[in-house]
């Protein structure tokens, strides 16, 4: 939504006084309420976690966006007569895809993918969700050909890339210019707005900003853009750059399209298995680091690159997974769970402080359904804050749960005996 402090809603409220959201944030930026808060605004708020301990608020609020039923409805509703089967199809074949329907972008993004074919699986990760949707835009489009479509495609990469490198997600006509593209050609995946200058909105072109419709968006096809560049140039850049946080997802994207199996027109990747082995050597590297209190967030990063990979050697090298002191979400907790049930050497799973509860364990129960038989016994200290649940792995770790907690909880993992 947007917060548009006109003169009607710029007035001082009381704490406990009702008012409009815009108020509202109005009078607690103006610190006329709350004002002993640490405020921070981020589109990505577990990145909020990273952040030095002075500067760290106590608490995060965050907007979860839809629920699973709601995503549901809506998705059902723009699928007509195939949403319910292509749903349930989702659900069996690709449920990390239900761990981002929260977020309206994806769900339309999802929607978009399948509706085009309904009888296709859907996508695994979402390397290879963005993929599609590039390819149901070069499918539909009628005003161009396919040769043109590519080529708007690869300008784009270009320019998001060079985007990525300056820290921006703005861009401006002259960017447009600089690519040889104009408005209409990208008004598939850009957004176009007013640009801040209030007396000239009304006027021409130039006074538009444009927008990546979602900033992932913008790192899929830098992505593309990275994975394409001759050998020496990727080795460099990824040596040099890659291991940046604010790389982190462009690199998860880097290594979705370099281990595609089959390379499309989308992604004219050369010298793929020399560059599948420097992101191998890379991750096997970075695993074996410690970095004190940023460990944790490579972790989940590693994992989640892995998971994108979908490569089998990738994932066989972790014979543990360490999830400890990680506030895992919905989707963090389905790799996890993946990882775990496609790694045949995998020898303990740890999820020691990671604030889980019954629904992210429930997520990684019905993952490693096929994956393990599972002993509830638990040790003679099974009540005390420590407990280890084991299992054919040499240990899976839950902290901090309380006696009933325990209980349900192997209850959940109790039901997943394999025949």
């Amino acid at each position: 939504m947007k917060w548009d402090f006109e003169e009607s809603t710029v007035r001082n409220i009381k704490t406990f006084e009702h008012a409009s959201t815009s108020t509202i944030m109005y009078n607690i930026l103006s610190r006329r309420i709350l004002r002993h808060v640490k405020i921070i605004v981020s589109s990505r708020e577990f990145k909020v976690s990273e952040l030095p301990a002075e500067a760290r608020p106590k608490e995060i609020i965050t907007l979860n966006g839809l629920t699973l039923q709601d995503a549901y409805k809506l998705f059902t509703f723009l699928l007509f007569e195939n949403g319910q089967r292509v749903w349930e199809k989702i659900e069996i074949m690709s449920p990390r895809l239900l761990q981002l329907v929260s977020v309206p972008v994806f769900l339309i993004l999802i929607a978009v993918v399948m509706g085009s074919n309904p009888d296709r699986p859907p996508p695994s990760t979402v390397t290879e969700l963005y993929s599609r949707i590039l390819l149901v835009l070069r499918s539909v489009e009628n005003m161009r050909n396919r040769k043109q479509i590519l080529l708007i495609i690869n300008k784009l990469k270009a320019m998001a890339f060079e985007g990525m490198k300056e820290g921006r997600v703005v861009f401006y006509k002259t960017d447009l210019d600089d690519f040889a593209l104009s408005s209409d050609e990208v008004q598939d995946l850009m957004t176009k707005v007013p640009d801040n200058n209030i007396l000239s909105r009304h006027l021409m072109e130039g006074d538009f900003t444009f927008f990546f419709c979602h900033q992932s968006m913008q790192e899929f096809l830098a992505a593309s853009f990275i994975s394409e560049m001759e050998l020496e140039m990727f080795i460099r850049f990824d040596g040099q750059h890659l291991h940046e946080k604010r790389w982190s997802v462009v690199r998860r994207f880097v290594t979705g399209i370099v281990y595609t199996k089959s390379n499309n027109d989308l992604h004219s990747v050369s010298d793929q298995t020399q560059k599948r082995q420097n992101l191998a050597r890379s991750i096997r590297s970075r695993l074996q680091e410690k970095t004190g209190i940023y460990d944790k967030f490579v972790r989940m990063e590693l994992y989640t690159e892995i998971y994108e990979s979908g490569d089998d050697n990738l994932m066989k090298g972790l014979s543990v997974i360490d999830a400890s002191f990680i506030s895992l979400n919905r989707d963090e907790a389905h790799i996890i769970g993946s990882l775990a049930a496609r790694n045949q050497s995998l020898r303990s799973l740890n999820l020691c402080d990671c604030s889980i509860n019954d629904e992210l364990l429930g997520i990684i129960a019905r993952c490693l359904v096929n994956r393990i038989q599972v002993s509830h016994t638990f040790s003679n200290d099974s009540i005390r804050r420590n407990t280890i649940l084991c299992v054919n792995l040499e240990f899976m770790s839950l902290r901090s749960l309380s006696s009933s907690d325990i209980v349900q909880y192997s209850h959940l993992f109790a039901a997943m005996h394999c025949s």
